[in-house]
């Protein structure tokens, strides 16, 4: 496992099981499959738990995704706004999973 895996894994350690999963999901696209990453990151859940984790990860991305309108002068605005609506269906993450999701977001509509 090279050392960017390895940060990414200890970051997702760092925080609560739906973060972890979360952060790996919307970096799973550079640094490789999710579930594995989760399970070195949180060795002490179920392949339950885990795989569980991972679904709402991808159900919170499409709630950020479904909420997502262009209507400001900035883009960040708009993210921003449909964070906030997302955040009423999931409501369990940490206020940095929220913002991450929100700099994804923007990233990703531009």
């Amino acid at each position: 496992m090279g050392s960017t895996e390895a940060r990414v894994i200890k970051e997702a350690a760092a925080v609560p099981l739906d973060d972890g999963a979360f952060m790996l999901w919307t970096y799973r696209r550079h640094y490789g499959p999710t579930f594995e990453f989760l399970q070195a990151a949180h060795p002490e859940a179920s392949e339950a738990k885990l795989r569980a984790a991972i679904q709402t990860a991808a159900d919170f991305e499409s709630a950020c995704l479904r909420n997502f309108e262009y209507v400001s002068a900035h883009l960040g605005e708009d993210a921003d706004r449909a964070i906030q609506a997302a955040r009423a269906e999931y409501p369990q993450f940490l206020e940095k999973t929220y913002q991450l999701a929100s700099f994804r977001l923007a990233v990703a509509m531009r």
